[in-house]
């Protein structure tokens, strides 16, 4: 029983953490999104890392929920 507790006190754990690694960062060389943001401020930093490894700037479109969505524009 104590086993059977300490596995499950475990796993809840993994499941907890699993949300703890930060934003989620998708998109191409043209479009990049945010997940989770509570602003354009708070994405920007994300946003401008992933354009600029194509060598582009982000410029903030809109939010969608809890995303926040950037166009990779030519420098």
């Amino acid at each position: 029983m104590r086993r059977a507790s300490a596995l499950t006190f475990c796993l809840i754990l993994i499941l907890l953490l699993g949300g703890c690694g930060g934003p989620r960062i998708s998109g191409n060389e043209t479009y990049v999104t945010v997940t989770p943001a509570d602003d354009e401020a708070e994405a920007l930093p994300d946003a401008q890392k992933r354009c600029g490894t194509y060598g582009r700037i982000a410029h903030f479109k809109r939010m969608e929920g809890k995303s926040a969505v950037f166009d990779c524009d030519p420098r």
